[in-house]
């Protein structure tokens, strides 16, 4: 009996030595060829997707650019039309007459408007205006609504609205800071 079991015991040791030898040639040719395809194949795949999520970023970028090329022109387009034309300081009386017509015009009682220096600068001179008066907190920011559309070229700098508690509804006082920006005064030397 031992010598029927030899023979196969001898097939068996050869059939486990060529399954090892097989194992072996099988890991070292995973080790060596397939598993640095696979890890190329792995980086190539992570570098498609940075790809993909770089183009998604470019695209919407581009969209974003874009949507602001058309803001900055129809920024540009309202700007012109809505371009003031500074006129010289020596109409200043003028610039009076209108800002005494429009508070008037908003039942605002003018008790005293004073101007100050003309104030040159290099793209237009400004002139402070001081106006105290009488007026209620409704006419005040209709006169607030009305210079702004009647005169671009004047701006409000402060107001300050004063009541008396005992009489709410008396009239207050109110004084107005004001800048209207004139046109620059030319260069001394320089040609009218």
């Amino acid at each position: 009996m031992t010598a029927e079991q030899s023979p196969k015991a001898s097939l068996w040791r050869i059939d486990l030595t060529g399954f090892v030898v097989c194992l072996g040639a099988t890991f070292v040719a995973y080790s060596v060829g397939l598993s640095p395809l696979i890890q190329q194949r792995s980086a190539l795949d992570a570098q498609r997707a940075t790809l993909t999520e770089k183009h998604q970023t470019c695209s919407d970028l581009s969209k974003s650019l874009n949507i602001l090329k058309q803001d900055v022109i129809g920024l540009r387009q309202n700007l012109e039309k809505m371009k003031v034309t500074l006129e010289p300081t020596g109409r200043l009386n003028h610039r009076m007459a209108a800002l005494t017509d429009i508070l008037g015009d908003c039942d605002m009682k003018i008790d005293t408007m004073n101007t100050g220096s003309i104030n040159p600068g290099p793209y237009c001179s400004f002139v402070s205006v001081d106006i105290v008066g009488q007026s209620d907190y409704l006419h005040c920011i209709r006169a607030f609504h009305q210079l702004h559309q009647r005169l671009p070229d004047v701006a409000l700098v402060g107001f300050r609205l004063q009541g008396a508690p005992e009489a709410p509804n008396a009239t207050g006082q109110c004084a107005l800071n004001l800048f209207w920006y004139a046109a620059p005064r030319p260069a001394q030397g320089s040609a009218n």
